[in-house]
Protein backbone atom coordinates (compact mmCIF):
# COMPACT_ATOMS: atom_id res chain seq x y z
CA UNK A 1 0.00 0.00 0.00
CA UNK A 2 1.37 3.41 -0.97
CA UNK A 3 2.15 5.79 1.87
CA UNK A 4 0.11 9.02 1.95
CA UNK A 5 1.81 12.27 0.97
CA UNK A 6 2.20 14.75 3.83
CA UNK A 7 3.51 17.69 1.78
CA UNK A 8 3.78 18.11 -1.99
CA UNK A 9 5.76 20.83 -3.78
CA UNK A 10 5.03 21.37 -7.47
CA UNK A 11 6.89 23.71 -9.82
CA UNK A 12 8.45 25.74 -7.00
CA UNK A 13 10.53 28.64 -8.33
CA UNK A 14 12.48 31.35 -6.54
CA UNK A 15 14.85 34.01 -7.84
CA UNK A 16 16.51 36.51 -5.51
CA UNK A 17 16.90 40.16 -6.59
CA UNK A 18 20.01 40.74 -8.75
CA UNK A 19 20.72 36.99 -8.92
CA UNK A 20 22.17 35.69 -12.19
CA UNK A 21 20.13 32.49 -12.02
CA UNK A 22 17.16 31.12 -10.06
CA UNK A 23 17.76 29.71 -6.60
CA UNK A 24 15.01 27.18 -7.38
CA UNK A 25 14.00 26.37 -10.92
CA UNK A 26 10.75 24.38 -10.80
CA UNK A 27 11.15 21.95 -7.89
CA UNK A 28 8.79 18.97 -7.68
CA UNK A 29 8.99 16.99 -4.45
CA UNK A 30 6.54 14.77 -2.57
CA UNK A 31 7.26 14.12 1.12
CA UNK A 32 5.70 10.87 2.26
CA UNK A 33 4.05 10.72 5.67
CA UNK A 34 6.29 8.95 8.18
CA UNK A 35 9.41 9.12 6.00
CA UNK A 36 12.89 10.52 6.58
CA UNK A 37 13.83 12.49 3.46
CA UNK A 38 17.47 13.39 2.94
CA UNK A 39 17.98 16.68 1.09
CA UNK A 40 21.48 16.78 -0.39
CA UNK A 41 23.31 19.33 -2.49
CA UNK A 42 26.53 21.38 -2.77
CA UNK A 43 26.83 24.87 -1.29
CA UNK A 44 24.47 27.25 -3.10
CA UNK A 45 22.41 24.43 -4.61
CA UNK A 46 19.13 25.80 -3.17
CA UNK A 47 18.62 23.57 -0.12
CA UNK A 48 18.10 26.33 2.44
CA UNK A 49 15.82 28.27 0.08
CA UNK A 50 13.72 25.15 -0.44
CA UNK A 51 13.54 24.51 3.31
CA UNK A 52 12.55 28.13 3.98
CA UNK A 53 9.69 27.87 1.49
CA UNK A 54 8.64 24.49 2.87
CA UNK A 55 8.43 25.95 6.39
CA UNK A 56 6.41 28.98 5.25
CA UNK A 57 9.23 31.40 6.02
CA UNK A 58 9.82 32.52 2.44
CA UNK A 59 7.31 32.95 -0.40
CA UNK A 60 7.86 31.15 -3.69
CA UNK A 61 7.73 33.14 -6.93
CA UNK A 62 5.75 30.36 -8.61
CA UNK A 63 4.46 26.87 -7.97
CA UNK A 64 2.19 25.26 -5.39
CA UNK A 65 2.79 23.90 -1.92
CA UNK A 66 0.10 21.54 -0.62
CA UNK A 67 0.05 20.37 3.00
CA UNK A 68 -2.13 17.68 4.53
CA UNK A 69 -3.35 20.39 6.92
CA UNK A 70 -4.79 23.92 6.43
CA UNK A 71 -2.08 26.36 5.33
CA UNK A 72 -2.66 28.67 8.31
CA UNK A 73 -1.63 25.83 10.66
CA UNK A 74 1.77 25.32 9.02
CA UNK A 75 3.94 27.04 11.60
CA UNK A 76 2.37 24.97 14.38
CA UNK A 77 2.62 21.70 12.46
CA UNK A 78 6.30 22.08 11.56
CA UNK A 79 9.36 21.99 13.79
CA UNK A 80 12.40 23.73 12.31
CA UNK A 81 16.06 23.32 13.26
CA UNK A 82 17.85 26.10 11.32
CA UNK A 83 21.43 26.01 10.12
CA UNK A 84 22.27 29.06 12.26
CA UNK A 85 21.56 28.53 15.95
CA UNK A 86 18.17 29.91 17.02
CA UNK A 87 18.63 30.34 20.74
CA UNK A 88 19.12 33.31 23.06
CA UNK A 89 22.61 32.95 24.57
CA UNK A 90 21.91 35.18 27.59
CA UNK A 91 18.98 32.95 28.65
CA UNK A 92 19.20 29.56 30.30
CA UNK A 93 18.18 26.41 28.44
CA UNK A 94 14.93 26.31 30.39
CA UNK A 95 14.18 29.99 29.74
CA UNK A 96 14.76 29.48 26.02
CA UNK A 97 12.33 26.59 26.01
CA UNK A 98 9.73 28.54 27.98
CA UNK A 99 9.92 31.38 25.47
CA UNK A 100 9.70 29.20 22.35
CA UNK A 101 7.04 27.02 23.97
CA UNK A 102 4.87 30.10 24.46
CA UNK A 103 5.26 30.85 20.74
CA UNK A 104 3.65 27.46 20.12
CA UNK A 105 0.84 28.42 22.54
CA UNK A 106 1.96 25.94 25.19
CA UNK A 107 1.15 26.99 28.76
CA UNK A 108 1.27 25.80 32.36
CA UNK A 109 1.57 22.12 33.17
CA UNK A 110 1.57 21.08 29.51
CA UNK A 111 4.56 23.31 28.78
CA UNK A 112 6.38 22.15 31.91
CA UNK A 113 5.88 18.51 30.93
CA UNK A 114 7.20 19.08 27.41
CA UNK A 115 10.23 21.08 28.65
CA UNK A 116 11.20 18.27 31.02
CA UNK A 117 10.73 15.63 28.33
CA UNK A 118 12.68 17.51 25.67
CA UNK A 119 15.53 18.43 28.00
CA UNK A 120 15.81 14.72 28.83
CA UNK A 121 15.83 13.82 25.13
CA UNK A 122 18.62 16.34 24.53
CA UNK A 123 20.60 15.20 27.58
CA UNK A 124 20.47 18.68 29.11
CA UNK A 125 18.58 18.12 32.39
CA UNK A 126 21.57 18.99 34.57
CA UNK A 127 22.31 22.13 32.51
CA UNK A 128 18.71 23.39 32.34
CA UNK A 129 19.44 26.50 34.43
CA UNK A 130 22.78 27.25 32.84
CA UNK A 131 23.09 30.25 30.51
CA UNK A 132 23.43 29.08 26.92
CA UNK A 133 26.41 31.31 26.21
CA UNK A 134 28.43 28.85 28.33
CA UNK A 135 27.30 25.82 26.30
CA UNK A 136 29.53 23.89 23.93
CA UNK A 137 28.62 23.72 20.25
CA UNK A 138 27.14 20.27 20.67
CA UNK A 139 24.98 21.35 23.62
CA UNK A 140 23.63 24.32 21.64
CA UNK A 141 22.75 22.05 18.70
CA UNK A 142 20.97 19.63 21.02
CA UNK A 143 19.02 22.50 22.59
CA UNK A 144 18.05 23.69 19.11
CA UNK A 145 16.58 20.25 18.43
CA UNK A 146 14.81 20.15 21.80
CA UNK A 147 13.13 23.49 21.03
CA UNK A 148 12.01 22.28 17.61
CA UNK A 149 10.19 19.25 19.02
CA UNK A 150 8.57 21.02 22.00
CA UNK A 151 5.17 21.18 20.30
CA UNK A 152 5.35 17.62 18.89
CA UNK A 153 5.29 18.64 15.22
CA UNK A 154 3.97 16.47 12.39
CA UNK A 155 6.94 17.48 10.23
CA UNK A 156 10.44 18.10 11.57
CA UNK A 157 12.79 19.98 9.20
CA UNK A 158 16.52 20.13 9.95
CA UNK A 159 19.07 22.24 8.06
CA UNK A 160 22.63 21.00 8.72
CA UNK A 161 21.88 20.13 12.38
CA UNK A 162 25.24 18.50 13.19
CA UNK A 163 27.69 21.04 11.79
CA UNK A 164 30.64 21.37 14.13
CA UNK A 165 29.37 19.04 16.87
CA UNK A 166 31.25 16.34 18.74
CA UNK A 167 30.72 12.66 17.96
CA UNK A 168 28.66 12.06 21.11
CA UNK A 169 26.23 14.90 20.34
CA UNK A 170 25.94 13.73 16.74
CA UNK A 171 25.06 10.22 17.92
CA UNK A 172 22.45 11.55 20.37
CA UNK A 173 20.87 13.68 17.62
CA UNK A 174 20.76 10.69 15.26
CA UNK A 175 19.25 8.40 17.91
CA UNK A 176 16.65 11.05 18.75
CA UNK A 177 15.63 11.41 15.12
CA UNK A 178 15.30 7.66 14.67
CA UNK A 179 13.12 7.47 17.79
CA UNK A 180 10.93 10.34 16.59
CA UNK A 181 10.61 8.62 13.22
CA UNK A 182 9.57 5.38 14.94
CA UNK A 183 6.85 7.39 16.70
CA UNK A 184 5.50 8.62 13.35
CA UNK A 185 7.20 12.00 12.87
CA UNK A 186 8.00 12.88 9.25
CA UNK A 187 11.52 14.29 8.89
CA UNK A 188 13.32 16.33 6.22
CA UNK A 189 17.07 16.26 6.82
CA UNK A 190 19.44 18.55 4.93
CA UNK A 191 23.09 17.64 5.29
CA UNK A 192 26.51 17.77 3.62
CA UNK A 193 27.50 14.53 5.34
CA UNK A 194 26.79 11.61 3.00
CA UNK A 195 27.28 9.03 5.73
CA UNK A 196 24.54 10.69 7.79
CA UNK A 197 22.08 10.57 4.91
CA UNK A 198 22.94 6.96 4.17
CA UNK A 199 22.46 6.02 7.83
CA UNK A 200 19.24 7.93 8.51
CA UNK A 201 17.29 8.40 5.29
CA UNK A 202 15.20 6.03 3.22
CA UNK A 203 14.16 8.69 0.69
CA UNK A 204 16.58 11.13 -0.95
CA UNK A 205 16.45 14.23 -3.11
CA UNK A 206 19.70 15.59 -4.58
CA UNK A 207 19.50 19.24 -5.63
CA UNK A 208 21.98 21.22 -7.71
CA UNK A 209 21.72 24.67 -9.32
CA UNK A 210 18.10 24.92 -8.20
CA UNK A 211 17.01 21.64 -9.79
CA UNK A 212 16.42 18.19 -8.33
CA UNK A 213 18.84 15.99 -10.28
CA UNK A 214 17.84 12.70 -8.63
CA UNK A 215 15.25 11.54 -6.12
CA UNK A 216 13.84 8.28 -4.84
CA UNK A 217 14.54 5.59 -2.28
CA UNK A 218 18.18 5.23 -1.24
CA UNK A 219 18.28 1.54 -2.16
CA UNK A 220 16.93 2.29 -5.64
CA UNK A 221 19.46 5.07 -6.28
CA UNK A 222 22.34 2.91 -5.10
CA UNK A 223 21.24 0.14 -7.43
CA UNK A 224 20.55 2.48 -10.35
CA UNK A 225 23.92 4.23 -10.26
CA UNK A 226 26.01 1.45 -8.74
CA UNK A 227 25.53 -1.24 -11.37
CA UNK A 228 27.62 0.64 -13.93
CA UNK A 229 30.17 2.27 -11.64
CA UNK A 230 33.74 1.73 -10.52
CA UNK A 231 35.13 3.32 -7.33
CA UNK A 232 38.89 3.44 -6.74
CA UNK A 233 40.73 4.76 -3.68
CA UNK A 234 44.32 5.88 -4.30
CA UNK A 235 47.00 6.63 -1.73
CA UNK A 236 47.80 10.01 -3.29
CA UNK A 237 45.76 12.62 -5.15
CA UNK A 238 45.90 11.74 -8.88
CA UNK A 239 47.36 14.37 -11.21
CA UNK A 240 45.04 15.95 -13.82
CA UNK A 241 47.07 14.25 -16.58
CA UNK A 242 46.41 10.85 -15.03
CA UNK A 243 42.68 11.54 -14.78
CA UNK A 244 42.66 12.67 -18.40
CA UNK A 245 44.27 9.38 -19.41
CA UNK A 246 41.60 7.43 -17.52
CA UNK A 247 38.84 9.42 -19.23
CA UNK A 248 40.19 8.39 -22.66
CA UNK A 249 39.65 4.70 -22.01
CA UNK A 250 37.05 2.88 -24.15
CA UNK A 251 33.68 2.60 -22.45
CA UNK A 252 34.13 5.51 -20.01
CA UNK A 253 30.95 7.58 -19.93
CA UNK A 254 31.83 9.82 -16.99
CA UNK A 255 34.64 10.19 -14.49
CA UNK A 256 34.51 12.14 -11.22
CA UNK A 257 37.41 12.63 -8.81
CA UNK A 258 37.41 14.06 -5.30
CA UNK A 259 40.66 13.94 -3.37
CA UNK A 260 41.92 10.35 -3.48
CA UNK A 261 38.63 8.86 -4.72
CA UNK A 262 37.91 8.21 -8.39
CA UNK A 263 34.48 7.16 -9.66
CA UNK A 264 34.07 5.95 -13.24
CA UNK A 265 30.79 5.25 -15.04
CA UNK A 266 30.52 2.95 -18.03
CA UNK A 267 28.70 0.00 -19.51
CA UNK A 268 31.26 -2.66 -18.54
CA UNK A 269 32.47 -1.81 -15.02
CA UNK A 270 34.59 -4.92 -14.53
CA UNK A 271 36.59 -4.22 -17.68
CA UNK A 272 36.81 -0.54 -16.80
CA UNK A 273 38.22 -1.34 -13.38
CA UNK A 274 40.88 -3.65 -14.82
CA UNK A 275 41.92 -1.04 -17.39
CA UNK A 276 42.00 1.74 -14.78
CA UNK A 277 44.07 -0.31 -12.34
CA UNK A 278 46.57 -1.14 -15.09
CA UNK A 279 46.96 2.56 -15.92
CA UNK A 280 47.40 3.49 -12.26
CA UNK A 281 49.99 0.72 -11.80
CA UNK A 282 51.92 1.85 -14.88
CA UNK A 283 51.95 5.39 -13.46
CA UNK A 284 53.19 4.08 -10.09
CA UNK A 285 50.03 5.25 -8.33
CA UNK A 286 49.39 3.04 -5.27
CA UNK A 287 45.76 1.91 -4.81
CA UNK A 288 44.25 1.22 -1.39
CA UNK A 289 40.90 -0.12 -2.59
CA UNK A 290 38.70 -0.71 -5.64
CA UNK A 291 35.26 -2.12 -6.32
CA UNK A 292 32.49 -2.01 -8.89
CA UNK A 293 28.71 -2.45 -8.85
CA UNK A 294 28.18 -1.29 -5.25
CA UNK A 295 29.10 2.28 -4.40
CA UNK A 296 28.51 4.73 -1.58
CA UNK A 297 26.07 7.61 -1.67
CA UNK A 298 29.02 10.01 -1.87
CA UNK A 299 29.99 8.49 -5.21
CA UNK A 300 26.48 9.08 -6.59
CA UNK A 301 26.51 12.63 -5.27
CA UNK A 302 29.78 13.41 -7.05
CA UNK A 303 28.57 11.82 -10.27
CA UNK A 304 25.47 14.03 -10.28
CA UNK A 305 26.89 17.32 -8.98
CA UNK A 306 30.52 17.19 -10.11
CA UNK A 307 33.67 17.93 -8.16
CA UNK A 308 34.09 21.68 -8.65
CA UNK A 309 34.46 23.49 -5.32
CA UNK A 310 31.39 25.50 -4.21
CA UNK A 311 32.37 28.38 -1.90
Amino acid sequence: MQTATLVELTGIKKTYPDAVRPALNGINLAIRKGSIVGLLGPNGAGKTTLISILCGLLPADAGTLNYQWPADETKHRIGWVPQDLAIYPSLTAEENMQFFGSMYLLRGAALRKRIDACLAIAGLQSQSRQRCETFSGGMKRRLNLAIAILHEPDLLVLDEPTVGVDAQSRRLIHDTLLELHAQGTTIVYSTHYMEEAQELCRDLAIIDHGNIVAQGELATLLQQYGESSVAIETEAIPAPELLAELRKQPGVVKLAAEGKRIVINGAAPQELMIAALNILRNENMPVSGAHFGRIALEDIFLQLTGTTLRD
